[in-house]
């Protein structure tokens, strides 16, 4: 494989990485046997023979074709390579053709791209362009720092461990052979995602719930999901499929409040009353996606039942949308719900989300 391709591959693999896909070097050393077989194969773009040695998830697909197409330029359509007849050599006479430096590389215009894509506001994208994004936001991978367990585990270091330190002396005759020693546990710290799935949050609803996905993804056994509007339904089983979009197909199918009215309060209160006392919500992070348009006849209700819900979790960080508009100013009651949240994120675009994970994981 001559020098410019073998740039443009070796770009093309950071644009790639940036993206947030793992590209190992014995799949890169593939890619490039690949394309140096490409005459012989007779495949004049190098789409298939980058994608099926590159990729090797299937989350990998979607990241890969938003790279790729957001401008990577075959390596036969450089002036270098185009100088090569079908059966690869170079035409008698000619001397390569010199790389033009103002050009950009394919992985420079794949970086760009996404990261337009990052700073769009998620209801302006297309069909192709939400596909992108699905596919980074599957792997953002949000989970919450692990927290200190009440038991103790074996340990190099530490606090010496008296029972084990027993038991061996009693199988030793008495003899202290050696110290073992313990240390405190860590444990998952739960993550709790109460998503507004209201007519007036459907523009965010589905990134939400993708983002909730992933969340779920990374930490099947430490993630609860739930939708609310006039009332909540569980939907965290739906959100198990490894897939995103059949995970999406699944939740599509679950009985809740899509697309209706808001009782954030109400919905809250009967939360509450089910989960306050359970591990689900107690001691969790807890994600409100809601743009806090509630329609209860109590204006109160909401912050009351937000206030009782800061008192159980660990950290509340809300997702508002709305907020994305300039002079936005939110009702008393949402205001006073704001108050008991300890981080807010408007959610409205890839780039939030990424800083909404890293704020989970804080």
């Amino acid at each position: 494989m001559d020098a410019v391709l073998s740039e443009e591959l070796v770009d093309f693999a950071r644009r790639l990485r940036a993206a947030g896909m793992r590209v190992e070097p014995p799949r890169l050393a593939a890619a490039a046997e690949a394309l140096g077989l490409r005459p012989w194969a007779g495949e004049p773009d190098p789409y298939w023979a980058l994608r099926l040695t590159l990729c090797g998830r299937r989350s990998d697909l979607d990241v890969f074709d938003a790279v790729y197409h957001g401008g990577y330029a075959a390596p036969d359509e450089h002036p270098a390579a185009a100088e090569h007849g079908e059966d690869g050599e170079a035409d008698e006479g000619e001397a390569p053709a010199a790389r033009d430096p103002e050009t950009p590389t394919a992985g420079a215009a794949g970086a760009d791209y996404v990261a337009e894509l990052a700073t769009r506001a998620l209801h302006t994208l297309d069909d192709a362009e939400r596909a992108a994004v699905a596919a980074l936001i599957a792997r953002l991978a949000p989970a919450a720092r692990a927290r200190p367990a009440p038991h103790r585990v074996p340990a190099r270091a530490g606090r010496v461990d008296r029972g084990r330190t027993v038991r061996l002396m009693i199988r030793s005759g008495g003899e202290i052979v050696r110290l073992p020693r313990s240390r405190r546990g860590r444990t998952p710290r739960r993550l709790l995602f109460l998503i507004d799935v209201s007519l007036s949050m459907s523009a965010y609803a589905d990134a939400l719930l993708l983002f909730a996905h992933a969340a779920v993804a990374a930490g099947p056994r430490s993630t609860e999901v739930f939708v609310v509007g006039t009332g909540w339904t569980r939907v965290t089983a739906a959100l198990r499929a490894r897939d995103p979009q059949a995970a999406m197909r699944s939740i599509a199918a679950v009985e809740a409040d899509w697309d209706q009215g808001t009782r954030l309060g109400h919905s809250l209160e009967s939360f509450l009353r089910r989960y306050a006392g359970h591990r689900t919500a107690r001691a969790a992070v807890v994600v409100i996606g809601s743009d806090g348009q509630d329609e209860d006849s109590d204006p109160g209700r909401m912050p009351r039942q937000v206030a009782r819900l800061s008192r159980v979790a660990h950290r509340i960080v809300w997702v508002l949308p709305a907020a994305r508009r300039s002079g936005y100013r939110p009702r008393r009651p949402l205001r006073e719900s704001l108050r008991h949240a300890d981080e807010r994120f408007t959610g409205h675009t890839l780039e939030q989300l990424r800083g909404l994970a890293e704020a989970i994981a804080r």
